[in-house]
């Protein structure tokens, strides 16, 4: 009975102690339509999930620093700068301060970021497929489908084709 008791209580201390952070086992992170395999898996945090910040922000294209003083991310791509301090609410775009839905924080070793909000500060579009428990990501560098040729070109050489200006 003892045991039983011992064993009772580690299992409510542990899932206590990780009751905010859930492992997101299963989830699954496309990027541009790679399967994405971080040293760290993904977590859910608010029902949101977090990821390792190299890992996303090198999938996005964008340059990161971590400055270990301050505990501060530091990430660019092209015409987006990114401040995103460890355990704090708020990130700096662009000079500019914004309130984020879930704090990046540190998971097993790792500075675990919001997968949401650096995808879609960095151009990219997200989609949530709950059955499938997948997060697919379009960077904003994956270029637009080709547009498709017209199904009727002129034939005869001497047909005349008129160009409207709309810049008037």
């Amino acid at each position: 009975m003892k045991k039983i008791g011992i064993g009772a209580l580690l299992f409510l201390v542990g899932f206590l102690a990780w009751g905010p952070i859930a492992a997101a086992e299963g989830i699954t992170v496309v990027v541009d339509d790679d399967v994405k395999e971080y040293d760290q898996s993904p977590v859910l945090k608010e029902e949101r999930v977090l990821v390792p910040l190299r890992g996303i922000f090198g999938d996005l294209g964008a340059e990161v620093t971590w400055e270990e003083k301050t505990e501060m991310v530091h990430a660019v791509n092209q015409e987006i700068e990114m401040e995103l301090p460890l355990n704090s609410s708020n990130a700096i775009i662009n000079n500019e301060e914004v309130e984020l839905d879930v704090n990046a924080q540190t998971v097993n070793d790792r500075t675990m970021v919001p997968l949401r909000f650096v995808s879609e500060t960095f151009g990219a579009k997200v989609d949530w497929h709950d059955k499938e428990k997948t997060v697919k990501i379009v960077s904003a560098e994956t270029p637009d489908e080709e547009l498709p040729l017209p199904e009727s070109v002129p034939e005869d050489e001497d047909e005349e084709i008129s160009l409207v200006d709309f810049t008037d």
